[in-house]
């Protein structure tokens, strides 16, 4: 006979959206330019045609209060007149090169000369470019362009390379907390699957397994990157601390005064199980997560508990479930990675999608189903997935006493 179905409780996940609008010169004006010559007339035509082009420019007559301004606030380009008094530009862009590379901090050399040897000299002390006076304010323009573009490209690679960073070693701390293999239980066989999204998220299950009983939760942080890795570390720190609490209201109840003020505007779903197989009983506790699925030949059920969302309030109460369990019962425990993977149309894989699935291959073995759970998510999103995917598939053995 079925089963009858459970309150369900449900997160609407936290999306962000960034939209870039069509560059204007309102908003180059965020590039700022440091025009440095010692003749007055000189400044004033840098910095009109310049502001012109809607950037931010600031003027020193000499070497010594440029090299004084950059270090008060680094411009993005420094447009430099070669022959001042007292210090070149020569000398003021090797004191420049001290300290920022030419990627970090371009420089323009302007001068009056066009020999070669001045031409060399201006790139060994660590010039850019090079504009020769009297120039046409197009072909300053295109310079001073050309530079700031290079700039920009440069720091974009070094973000990429630092998310790169991050993302390696978020998916370390993922590696490390999440269990290598599915604990044996007599009586149970217990199937994991974990596919991470490019970006790293926060899923995280762990397991504590007597004789004849198990203990489970899994858990889902909400964002990416290493914050959301290292506060499921602290998960799986805080669930151990707690092994032998085979009540999993209590146990939510203690992970959450455990994680209470220390996630930093992140919050965390969770759902823990209790199977005792000697009394073919399992006792659930739910936070805010997706619900379980309990597929009883020939139909399926979803079950879950009242509870918040851990990190929200300090304290925070959870009703707990009991369902009597049968010979032959199959569970799945997912984060809403699976049910809300989204396909190209928009159409979300959703529960009776699911329960569908599960309810047509019911035949197939645990770590078969789990296979092909996995492979007929990831066909359905096209190959991207929006969210970590992460289940586990426990069946009870048929012949358990």
């Amino acid at each position: 006979m079925p089963l009858a179905a459970g309150s369900t409780a449900t997160i609407e996940p936290i999306r962000y959206t960034t939209i870039r609008a069509p560059q204007t010169k309102k908003d180059r004006a965020k590039s700022s330019i440091l025009a440095v010559d010692d003749e007055p007339i000189n400044l004033e035509v840098l910095r009109t045609q310049l502001s012109l082009e809607g950037y931010d420019v600031t003027t020193a007559e000499n070497g010594e209060r440029a090299l004084q301004m950059i270090e008060e606030d680094p411009p993005d380009l420094v447009v430099l007149d070669i022959m001042m008094p007292r210090i070149s530009g020569y000398q003021v862009c090797e004191e420049i090169r001290k300290h920022y590379s030419i990627h970090e901090l371009p420089v323009l050399l302007l001068t009056a000369r066009n020999q070669l040897t001045d031409l060399l000299r201006g790139f060994d002390s660590g010039a850019n470019d090079y504009l020769t006076k009297p120039f046409e304010a197009r072909e300053l323009s295109a310079r001073v362009r050309t530079l700031l573009a290079v700039r920009h490209a440069s720091q974009e690679k070094e973000s990429h390379t630092a998310l790169a960073k991050e993302l390696a070693i978020a998916r370390d701390i993922q590696r490390a907390v999440l269990p290598r293999t599915a604990p044996h239980v007599r009586g149970l066989t217990l199937a994991t699957r974990f596919r991470p999204r490019d970006s790293v998220g926060g899923d995280f299950f762990d397991f504590y397994a007597g004789e004849k009983t198990l203990d489970l939760i899994m858990a889902d942080v909400s964002g990416h990157g290493v914050p959301a890795a290292l506060i499921a570390a602290m998960i799986k720190i805080a669930f151990s601390h707690q092994r032998g609490v085979t009540d999993p209201a209590a146990l939510l109840f203690g992970l959450n005064r455990a994680l209470w003020g220390n996630l930093d505007r992140h919050f965390v779903t969770a759902i823990a199980l209790s199977i005792d197989l000697e009394r073919r009983l399992l006792c659930l506790a739910s936070a805010g997560h997706p619900p379980l699925l309990i597929h009883r030949a020939p139909n399926t059920s979803f079950y879950s508990a009242r509870g918040r969302v851990i990190g929200l309030v300090e304290e925070a109460y959870y009703s707990k479930l009991e369902v009597q369990l049968e010979p032959g019962d199959r569970l799945v425990v997912y984060t809403d990675g699976l049910t809300e993977a989204r396909a190209p149309s928009g159409d979300l894989y959703a529960e009776d999608r699911l329960s569908a699935f599960i309810e047509t291959h019911s035949h197939l073995s645990s770590d078969d189903l789990a296979e092909a759970l996995e492979q007929d998510v990831v066909q359905f999103a096209g190959e991207t997935l929006d969210d970590d995917l992460a289940f586990i598939v426990i069946q009870i053995d048929p012949k358990v006493n």
